[in-house]
């Protein structure tokens, strides 16, 4: 979007110059056909022809690059606007974590085990093998369980209490199922047994501690009080303390088939609590670090419990001295009244996929660039609202179709991987505007200048001569500068919200202005002080503006932080032997007509390039410190 209202400028400015400039030649006697062609090559000079070709392959570039850091794009866009990202709002399991679940501790009344270490006589663990296996919807393959990792964590359990899931389920078909939903944060199935029907149920252990009367003990059950029911929530809140995902498992008989899950989750027998760890991912917390230097605020968002997700964001990182929102919390809030206190938050937990809807809104409102993770299918709301949508490569069909990127490897640490490779692309993009608009400023200034005030000597430049000066100076320096290696300090800078990619049109011009002063000096010392020939001082003109102009390519680069770039240096190189070619060669002299310049003339070329090189340089150094 801003280098089409660039390029709508440079139009307007370019037909506004070369109607100037035919005026100009045809008031001091040049023919009208001579200043038409004049006037078309200053228009085309004016516009840099190149820009779209670097912008392409430079994005192209960039894009593959990412890939390569398993960070696909879908919408080029996207590339920009991670670049300027000010806040990542990313899901816990799987982005932070490796999302390889394991059941480490199960609770029941009087006990606490590990599921290797379970006597499988006790009572319990036989109903906590049978509901587990029940109410879940993992299947087996010739490779293991697949299916949703907690599912697969649980039966994994169940094999080393040493039972057979299979079994198990074989011995109670399921008639009848309450889907998991993440507003009611549980879910249950009938089955039945030995003639009798069983409801199976698990969920969040503030839920479902909500919903039972009775206890499984290892002699029977027993009525659950108001102290049972507390003494549990506290060894819930014991587990999410240690980071540890939590699920309390219950059920009861049931006479006849419920009529709905109202019907069928009440006066539940509780089973114990689960508690189930997922490694942190080892590159997850100096990502985490990299992007915060970065000015780039984390937010975590997860299904868990509070107390699951704090320990997990400290333990990254993400939690320093901000708060943690409750999912009960937040709907009672509009994406208004978020806004305003929304930074105070760096974790939201107990998140249903509708709320990151609310939380990417409350962010844009307050100006945020706001990256939103997802990878079911009620994640694509917030993955559309948000400004760069990253879904999970091992997520829905729907996440990644209404993502800008997706992320092959489920890895946060290749978002900020991704926000590296955005920044430097925007970087380079802003160089070569920045490159080619004062280059084309400065043709412009010296057509405009030279016909006005020197067009009683001769034409300054000539339409094939123009177009030269484009080709060589448009192409391989420009390029370079969009292959850029990326700045040593590209994550230490705040992100650039305005994503402005031209900056200060008073700065262009002033360079601009530079290089064109430094041409018609050129003209002004072969003319006046050496009295050479016009072809002569016209071929100086020619030659100081293509070394002067490959000079700013080096100064456009030369205040970049990090290793060189061996690429420019060679197209510098190679551009300049070809206008030697240009200026030496009778096949230049008559394409081009040019003559050879003396010794002389040409050292006071090489003398302009350098005083031009190093005002440029001085001037941006003292007026643009930061630039």
């Amino acid at each position: 979007m801003e280098l089409d209202r660039v390029g709508k400028r440079l139009a307007v400015l370019a037909l506004g110059t070369a109607g100037i400039v035919f005026l100009a030649g045809w008031s001091r006697g040049y023919s009208a056909e001579t200043m038409f062609l004049t006037s078309v090559a200053l228009a085309v000079a004016a516009i840099p022809e190149g820009l779209p070709a670097v912008v392409t392959i430079t994005l192209a570039g960039g894009v593959q690059r990412m890939a390569r850091r398993n960070a696909i794009v879908r919408r080029l866009p996207a590339v920009e606007a991670l670049g300027a990202a000010t806040v990542i709002c990313t899901d816990k399991t799987g982005t932070l974590t490796r999302n390889t679940l394991r059941v480490v501790e199960v609770v029941v009344s009087g006990d606490r085990w590990a599921p290797d270490r379970v006597d499988g006589s006790d009572p319990r663990a036989q109903r906590f093998a049978e509901v587990a296996s029940w109410c879940n919807d993992a299947r087996p393959t010739s490779g293991g369980w697949i299916g949703d990792s907690t599912e697969v964590a649980l039966l994994i359990a169940v094999s080393e209490v040493g039972a057979d899931p299979e079994v198990l389920r074989a011995s109670a078909p399921r008639v009848d199922e309450f889907a998991f939903d993440s507003r009611r944060k549980r879910m249950s199935t009938v089955h039945r047994v030995d003639g009798e029907l069983v409801i199976a149920v698990k969920g969040a252990p503030e839920v479902v501690l909500g919903l039972v009367s009775w206890m499984e003990e290892a002699d029977g059950l027993s009525a659950v009080s108001g102290e049972h029911r507390q003494g549990m929530l506290d060894q819930a809140a014991e587990l999410a303390q240690r980071g540890l995902r939590t699920l309390a498992l219950a059920y009861r008989h049931a006479a006849e088939a419920p009529e709905g899950s109202t019907a069928a989750e009440r006066d539940l027998v509780l089973v114990g609590l689960v508690g189930m760890s997922d490694t942190v991912r080892p590159e997850a917390e100096p990502a985490v670090a990299q992007a915060r230097l970065a000015g780039i605020d984390v937010v975590m968002v997860t299904g868990d419990h509070a107390v699951t997700a704090s320990a997990i964001a400290t333990e990254l990182g993400i939690l320093d001295g901000g708060d943690v929102m409750p999912g009960d919390r937040l709907r009672e809030l509009d994406a208004d009244a978020l806004s305003e206190k929304v930074d105070r938050y760096q974790v939201f937990s107990r998140i249903d996929p509708l709320d990151k809807v609310k939380i990417v809104e409350a962010w844009r409102k307050r100006g945020a660039i706001v990256a939103m993770t997802g990878d079911g299918v009620n994640d694509a709301p917030a993955l559309r609202a948000a400004d760069i949508g990253v879904a999970m490569g091992s997520g829905t069909d729907v996440a990644k179709e209404a993502a800008s990127i997706v992320l092959a490897d489920d890895n946060f640490a290749t978002i900020v991987a991704a926000v590296r490779e955005g920044r430097t692309i925007f970087a380079n993009l802003k160089r070569v505007v920045w490159y080619l608009l004062a280059c084309n400023a400065s043709e412009v200034l010296v057509m405009l200048i030279g016909f006005l005030v020197f067009g009683g000597l001769g034409d300054p430049l000539l339409a094939t001569q123009l177009l030269w000066i484009n080709l060589v100076t448009d192409g391989l320096p420009a390029l370079a500068l969009g292959v850029d290696p990326a700045a040593a300090d590209v994550m230490r800078r705040p992100p650039e919200v305005a994503r402005d990619v031209l900056g200060d049109w008073g700065r262009l011009l002033r360079r601009a202005a530079v290089l064109a002063s430094s041409t018609l000096a050129a003209l002004m010392i072969g003319h006046f002080v050496f009295d050479y020939e016009w072809p002569v001082v016209r071929t100086m003109v020619f030659s100081t503006l293509v070394l002067v102009q490959l000079g700013h390519a080096y100064e456009v680069r030369a205040r970049v932080e990090g290793r060189g770039n061996r690429f420019l240096a060679w197209s510098l190189l190679v551009s300049a032997g070809l206008q030697a070619l240009v200026i030496y060669t009778p096949f230049g002299h008559h394409l081009f007509e040019t003559v050879s310049v003396p010794v002389v003339g040409l050292g006071v070329v090489g003398v302009l390039a350098v005083a031009s090189f190093t005002i440029g340089t001085t001037l941006e150094r003292v007026l643009s410190p930061r630039g």
